[in-house]
């Protein structure tokens, strides 16, 4: 999923997102970008090919590699 949240508890608007979905979802990255305004839609338009429906992306090696390339590393983090 390509998405944003304005608010800081990542953890509570992952959870939201996983109970809506019938999939196991596996937190991969976050990328910090304030301001964000116009990088979501960069990130939808950049990705488009890879789009199933919505915000929701096929993790293809293009976006893995932004993913690896651009966010936080998340390890340890149980939720």
């Amino acid at each position: 999923k390509i998405g944003r949240s304005s608010g800081d508890n990542i953890r509570e608007r992952f959870s939201i997102i996983r109970t809506g979905c019938p999939y196991n979802l596996t937190l991969i990255g976050i990328q910090i970008q304030r301001p964000y305004k116009g990088l979501e839609a960069e990130l939808h338009k950049k990705f488009r090919k890879s789009r199933i429906r919505g915000e929701w992306y096929n993790a293809t090696d293009d976006l893995k590699s932004y993913i690896k390339e651009n966010s936080r590393k998340i390890t340890g983090i149980k939720w």
